[in-house]
């Protein structure tokens, strides 16, 4: 779902798009320098995707390649967790 460069109270933060990777993964792509208020990223991710179990959490840098640095998981979805995550890979 790409939303262009839209502001959220919820995520308290502007983000560009979200992907669903699989059932119960969750990619959140923000501007760079925004950061995401975590309880505000889980319930999104939720309201997108209601069997999520991981969020990743990243921005787009030079403009084509996506950078990972955090990941939001939980076992049960109902406890969840941050982890600090670095990945470069190519936007999708």
């Amino acid at each position: 779902m790409s939303m262009g460069r839209t502001y959220s109270k919820k995520l308290q933060c502007e983000w560009i798009s979200c992907n669903a990777i699989s059932d119960e993964k969750l990619e959140l792509i923000l501007p760079p320098l925004n950061v995401c208020d975590m309880t505000g990223a889980i319930a999104f991710a939720k309201s997108v995707l209601p069997s999520v179990r991981d969020i990743l959490v990243g921005c787009l840098v030079d403009g084509n390649i996506f950078e990972s640095d955090v990941l939001y998981s939980s076992d049960d979805g109902k406890k969840w967790k941050a982890f600090s995550y670095r990945k470069f890979r190519s936007a999708p």
